[in-house]
């Protein structure tokens, strides 16, 4: 064999275990599921276990909820002067949502965290999501309890847009893109809005990311938490797991509730096996 052969060989051989090791590392973090935001027992820069351990502090006693059959459950012990908030709405079907609305309606407050358009319909709560495309900071201008006149969040990823029958006094954290457009033009952070028939007072805030433990000391962001969170002696985290989805649209269209990630990792390691067998064959 020649030097050229050789070197040759070894780059493919290079070549399939850096393909191999690609593969690998992509199905490792694609695996950490969307719905491990703010889990209240993860101590990690994601997780919510800090904003947990303040709540309890403060005499708050939170319940772990990740099904929408042990939130019933944990209503049927009694919903008196219980809130419930939803910490992490990546595995939040539309059906779980009705669900929840339907069993939520005595509820001292409902909070939901970065819901999307369908969520928000399926709660009956009249806004509607839009992007913003990057986590930012933004002033409330607004003086609602739950929120005061000078406080800013830093960690918005989603914007609502009220619905005509909101008025401009439940919302806070007006958006200003580029510098242009009036207060709000371009959708608010959070919109408080009160009960009706359909659903409990409920508080919808664009943030999931400015509630974990690595930014919960930004800014006002542990304050705004708090008071959010911590209105009743009773908090209900239902922490949605991807079986929530089942039975929605945001399943998958076969009804397959595997994760959208899987097909295009197991190409990235078909390619490296792909790889190896040329290489293989070249022996």
């Amino acid at each position: 064999m020649t030097r050229l052969n050789r070197w040759r060989r070894t780059g493919l051989w290079v070549l399939a275990v850096v393909l191999g090791i690609a593969a690998l590392a992509a199905i490792a973090i694609a695996t950490t599921p969307p719905g491990a935001a703010m889990d209240p027992d993860d101590v990690g820069p994601g997780g919510g276990a800090a904003l947990v351990a303040v709540l309890e502090q403060n005499g708050v006693d939170v319940e772990t909820a990740t099904s929408i059959g042990e939130v019933r459950d944990a209503l049927a012990e009694g919903d008196d002067d219980t809130s419930l908030v939803v910490a992490n709405t990546s595995n939040l079907g539309t059906v779980a949502a009705a669900t929840l609305r339907q069993e939520s309606l005595g509820l001292d407050r409902v909070v939901v965290l970065s819901p999307s358009t369908e969520q928000l319909r399926a709660l009956r709560a009249d806004a509607t999501a839009l992007p913003i495309g990057a986590a930012v900071r933004v002033e409330s201008r607004c003086d609602i309890g739950t929120v005061d006149e000078g406080d800013s969040l830093v960690g918005f990823d989603v914007r609502y847009q009220p619905g005509s029958g909101v008025p401009s006094s439940a919302v806070c954290f007006p958006l200003t893109l580029d510098g242009s457009g009036g207060e709000g033009e371009h959708g608010v952070g959070l919109v408080q809005l009160p009960s009706t028939s359909a659903h409990p007072p409920m508080t919808v805030i664009g943030t999931t990311t400015g509630f974990t433990n690595g930014a919960i000391t930004e800014e006002h962001n542990a304050a705004i938490a708090l008071r959010l969170l911590g209105g009743s002696p009773r908090l209900i985290w239902y922490q949605p797991d991807v079986a929530e989805l089942a039975g929605s649209d945001d399943a998958a269209d076969d009804g397959s509730l595997l994760p959208g990630w899987l097909a295009p990792a197991l190409g990235l390691l078909a390619a490296a096996l792909v790889v190896l067998a040329l290489v293989r064959g070249r022996r």
